[in-house]
């Protein structure tokens, strides 16, 4: 029976990014390079690269090849993909709360310009 690997790893589309970035490639360049089309092709290294979606080991060995890296290089170990989804998700819903708070804002200001209007 096979022994399971000490570290699981996961593959990390920041270090995709990275590396696409460090060889001075566009999305839409990679994408030709793996035999992607055009549009299609850079939304879906677009999406791998932001976490939405995780390319099947194939395309990795694929990625692997265009941007001449060991798979290794395009993957992190589980504890740390965890922890860059954690800090993304707290990232995301400060977001959110800073949208509401704009929002409020907005509202507030509307009703006073309101009730300004009422007194005249």
């Amino acid at each position: 029976m096979a022994k399971p690997p000490k570290t699981m790893r996961v593959f990390d589309g920041t270090r995709l990014r990275e590396l696409r970035e460090a060889r001075l490639m566009t999305q839409a360049e990679l994408a030709a390079e793996l035999g992607m089309e055009d549009r299609t092709g850079r939304v879906t290294i677009s999406r791998y690269e932001n976490g939405t979606r995780a390319p099947q080991l194939a395309r990795i060995r694929e990625m692997c090849r265009a941007l001449e890296c060991a798979s290794e290089d395009l993957t992190s170990s589980y504890e740390v993909a965890k922890e860059r989804m954690r800090l993304f998700v707290e990232w995301k819903n400060e977001q959110e709360q800073a949208r509401q708070l704009r929002r409020e804002r907005r509202q507030l200001r509307e009703q006073r310009k309101r009730l300004a209007g009422d007194k005249r």
